[in-house]
């Protein structure tokens, strides 16, 4: 089938039938036949529906019935999953051009009968532009897929293409008007193939389900279809000249052919549509055919047609400016949109109407939710109820669809060791394999042994080096595939070499604790023996060993005794080598001082911490009376301590092997000294000998805020200091002041002011 594309699309729409079959047989395409009996909901009704489709997850259910519904229930399991009501094509959006006339990517110039592909990619015949444009669902803009290159003849252009359509490949067939031709253009080319010519006017194009090509020549008054491949044609319609008999056309253009092979023509100056079964030599008006005009059972210029699976007629009345639906057998249509240039028309498979608006220079698009299909995405029991457009409503028949599998297998053999005392058995394990399973083993690719059910093989002929692997056949009832191949398993020859490793559960430890060391063998056999060693010192037996006496840099190893008693080189092997990291123990210890023996209150001290053994980064906490206080740091200053006042360190090590984490220094406890009186001295000597070279006030640091300030006996400031950390040198600015005596002011605090006199002796 060369026209894939058109075939899914109208074998997924619903199928029509004019009797009332007490059985309904629905066929889809890739699944079984589904037959069911028809439900009916009371004698007065002679609506039937069933459904059809496959019985595996993601194949599409499909309802078939006797009249056109207007409601469907989806039903999994008897709880609804999805309803659809029929819209009447509503809502029209723009899906392409809408820019004005123009050669842009944005804009159109005269769209006319234009295709939907299966992804919704809209293929617009852009007449004044002699181009094809492809515009993708959602896209503001279209991309050129066939001309561009101005009107002509050439390969790589076209000349008022006036109808394309597309196949599920991506080919692009177009009914090049004024060159008289039939091109197609394969996806990504940028010219185009000549499959027919010498045509007169070619208007209209269409590609049935088999690859036949239907064209209506415009001015030859005649609708031909060609064969795949041939340049000759048969007259499927009129070519009786031009006229209005039943057996003529009068410039026909558009074109539709259903399942059944029936061709639908817009016969335009007659004003009607024309329907021609497959063989007849006349054709029968489906629509129109009463004059040019606007009336419900009137069309005037009628420009192309596209029918859906239930007979109605979708028609591009192009005069009239409007959009007709005309149900199947109705005598009369009905408008679904007015001011609209509709030329070509067409629905997706998604049931949505698309319209070409030829003067308004655009495409819209109208949805309709009722599509009469539904894809089973999961497991279950579904089935549909049904209304039709008179009220009567019916349950088709249920439909069990099940998970789709894909089928694996895989083998394992006792040993992969072949030698003249032992051949293996391998067994098979399948996933998805079905109720009986076939099991078709293989030695080098090749067959050995029948495909039977046995999941188990062993071949007494096989030798080292072969492959071995099984196919299976599965019959489970839905598989992405029906066939799976195993794991290759490859045999060896009497080369199997024991061999141990041993590990530890700690290879860097401290000093007396104990380690765990394990063997793990490889074809040790079942029940190998093991000889441990430390240093080369025989140390103890069995598949674990664990001591508490090892040494920085002790040797640990193992010797393991195979007991396999087949196709081994082999029965002793050495173990790898464990050298153990054993560190030393350490006893943290802390001590403080204060860098001070006197304590003033407000007085700022500096206490430092003295740790051993602590470790690289260890943590200092300073704790006043118990209480956290200060920061991570070998000092901690205060000027808050009170009078008995306990200041500790508490060290945290991060040495690795430690007596304990956390160790606590000695307290100092503290004493404050209560100043009675200050006395600051009368004289001093600043002459750099080292001895009363300042001006050395005694226990004036109980009073840390005091203010000190020293004048000359004219009045001037030569010193001044908050608190008195640092004593009067007495210089000024950094020079010597001369002898003689000064005068000062003391503020201890609030309370207490000193004033008097003091000589500098040189």
């Amino acid at each position: 089938m060369k026209n894939k594309e058109t075939a899914t699309r109208w074998n997924s729409l619903l199928v029509i039938s004019n009797k009332v079959p007490d059985t309904i047989k629905a066929k889809k395409k890739n699944h079984p036949v589904v037959t069911s009996s028809v439900l009916k909901n009371n004698a007065a009704c002679t609506f039937t529906a069933t459904i059809s489709g496959g019985k595996c997850t993601g194949s599409v259910l499909t309802v078939a019935g006797n009249q056109q519904p207007e409601k469907i229930e989806w039903k999994k399991d008897g709880i609804t999953v999805e309803t659809q009501t029929a819209g009447k094509f509503s809502n029209p959006v723009v899906v392409a051009g809408g820019h004005g006339a123009g050669s842009n990517a944005n804009q159109l110039n005269g769209p006319d009968r234009l295709w939907i592909d299966a992804a919704d990619n809209v293929y617009i015949p852009d007449y004044y532009n002699a181009r094809v444009q492809k515009w993708a669902p959602g896209a503001t803009a279209g991309v050129t897929v066939a001309g561009g290159n101005g009107p002509g003849n050439a390969a790589n252009q076209l000349d008022h293409p006036s109808a394309v359509f597309t196949d599920a490949a991506g080919n692009i067939y177009i009914a090049d008007q004024h060159n008289n031709r039939v091109q197609k253009w394969a996806p990504g080319a940028v010219t185009g193939e000549t499959l027919i010519t010498n045509l007169s006017a070619p208007t209209g194009i269409f590609v049935d389900n088999n690859g036949y090509i239907y064209v209506a020549e415009e001015l030859g008054y005649v609708v031909k279809k060609y064969a795949p491949g041939s340049v000759n044609g048969i007259v499927v319609a009129g070519g009786h000249g031009q006229g209005s008999t039943a057996k003529q056309l009068d410039i026909p253009t558009g074109l539709f052919v259903d399942n059944a092979g029936n061709l639908f023509v817009s016969d335009e100056n007659n004003n009607r549509i024309q329907e021609w079964s497959p063989g007849a030599t006349t054709g029968v008006t489906a629509a129109g055919g009463h004059g040019a005009g606007n009336a419900a059972n009137q069309l005037n210029y009628p420009v192309d047609i596209c029918v859906d699976a239930f007979g109605n007629k979708y028609i591009s009345d192009f005069s009239n400016n409007r959009v007709m639906e005309w149900d199947a057998g109705a005598i009369t249509g009905t408008v679904l949109a007015r001011n609209i240039n509709a030329s070509g028309i067409t629905i997706a498979i998604n049931n949505s109407l698309y319209v070409s608006d030829f003067a308004g220079n655009k495409v819209l698009k109208f949805t309709n939710p009722l599509n009469g299909t539904y894809t089973a995405t999961s497991p279950g029991n579904y089935s549909a109820v049904v209304t039709s457009k008179t009220g009567c409503q019916v349950t088709t028949n249920a439909i069990e669809v099940i998970a789709s599998e894909t089928p694996q297998v895989t083998i394992a053999a006792n040993t992969e060791i072949i030698c003249d005392k032992f051949t293996p058995v391998f067994t098979a394990v399948p996933v998805n394999g079905g109720t009986s399973p076939l099991y078709q083993w293989q030695i080098n690719g090749l067959n050995s042994g029948v495909n039977g059910t046995s999941a188990t093989f062993s071949n007494a002929g096989a030798k080292p080096g072969d492959v071995i692997t099984c196919l299976i056949t599965s019959n489970y009832p839905c598989l992405t595939l029906p066939t799976a191949t195993s794991n290759a398993i490859t045999l060896t020859g009497p080369a199997e070499i024991c061999a141990v490793n041993i590990t530890a559960d700690n290879t860097t430890i401290c000093q007396s604790t104990a380690v765990s060391f394990t063997a793990v063998p490889t074809n040790g056999g079942t029940t190998p023996t093991y000889q441990w060693f430390v240093n080369d010192i025989a140390s103890g037996t069995g598949v674990t060993y664990v001591s508490d006496k090892l040494n920085d840099g002790d040797r640990v190893t193992c010797i393991m005794m195979s007991d396999a008693a087949i196709c081994q080189l082999n029965t002793t092997a050495n173990s790898n080598v464990v050298v153990l990291k054993v560190n030393q123990v350490y006893a943290p210890f802390i001590a403080i001082k204060s860098n001070t023996d006197v304590y003033y209150k407000g007085r700022t001290v500096t206490f430092t911490a003295m740790p051993v053994d602590g470790g690289v980064s260890p943590v200092f906490q300073w704790l006043v009376n118990g209480a956290n206080a200060g920061s991570n740091s070998l000092q901690y200053v205060t000027n808050s301590l009170a009078e008995g006042d306990v200041v500790t360190c508490m060290l945290t090590n991060n040495q690795p092997c430690t007596t304990q984490p956390t160790v606590t220094s000695s307290p100092i406890i503290v004493n404050i000294t209560t100043v009675i009186e200050i006395v600051p001295p009368n004289t001093f000597t600043p002459n750099g000998d080292g001895i009363n070279d300042t001006w050395e006030i005694k226990n004036i640091m109980a009073f840390p805020k005091c203010n000190v300030q020293i004048f000359s006996r004219y009045g001037q400031r030569v010193f001044q200091s908050t608190g008195y950390s640092k004593q009067w040198d007495g210089l000024y600015k950094g020079k010597e002041l001369a002898t003689g005596a000064y005068y000062y002011l003391i503020k201890l605090d609030e309370k207490h002011t000193l004033s008097g006199s003091v000589t500098i002796l040189r």
